[in-house]
């Protein structure tokens, strides 16, 4: 599973990412054909902002609506999500607690899990629709594929179900493009 060490750097990756949104990209569409760069933005911030406050034990439940989070300084106010994130699973028992998220109750240590795959997943989506490269550390695209392939059953995937039909490739294609190839993404 994800630790809090991973999190930091999928999160330091995501900021500069992030950081790199301008006011002209936000309309721009994204590897997730539901969401443009202003939704797909919105998303990772509200991801951010809930695991946080799941970490520090408050339940959240029902979904969530993330509407707009951005404002007018994407990078700006992913940092500040991104910290209230830090916050919440370095607070003493996060990783031990229950939490309630809105996909139920979950151990401390599988939503960490969570939280850190959607930021590395949506990170790599964010910085194609800009049209700028990331390249993932193997061990985090490693461990991203790990817990994707425990998690995502036939049931959830496809049109409008949170991860698209897995695209083969290769057994010796690189594990970054493995990964985005099993969750549905275009290598």
């Amino acid at each position: 599973m994800s630790s809090i060490d991973d999190l930091e750097r999928v999160l330091d990756m995501a900021e500069a990412v992030m950081l790199k949104v301008a006011s002209d990209d936000l309309a721009k569409p994204t590897p997730c054909s539901e969401w443009d760069v202003r939704a797909l933005a919105n998303h990772m911030i509200g991801v951010c902002l809930m695991f946080g406050r799941a970490a520090q034990g408050e339940a959240v439940e029902g979904r969530p609506t993330f509407t707009d989070l951005i404002g007018d300084d994407p990078g700006a106010a992913y940092i500040r999500a991104a910290e209230a994130n830090r916050e919440g699973w370095n607070s003493p028992g996060a990783l031990e607690r229950t939490l309630t998220v809105p996909a139920g109750q979950l151990p401390g240590n599988v939503a960490i899990a969570i939280n850190t795959t959607d930021q590395l997943l949506h990170t790599c989506d964010l910085a194609r629709a800009l049209g700028h490269a990331v390249t993932l550390p193997e061990d985090l695209a490693e461990t991203g594929m790990k817990y994707l392939q425990m998690l995502i059953s036939p049931e959830r995937r496809g049109p409008g179900k949170p991860f698209g039909d897995e695209i083969p490739v290769p057994d010796d294609t690189p594990i970054q493009q493995r990964l985005l190839a099993f969750s549905g993404r275009q290598p």
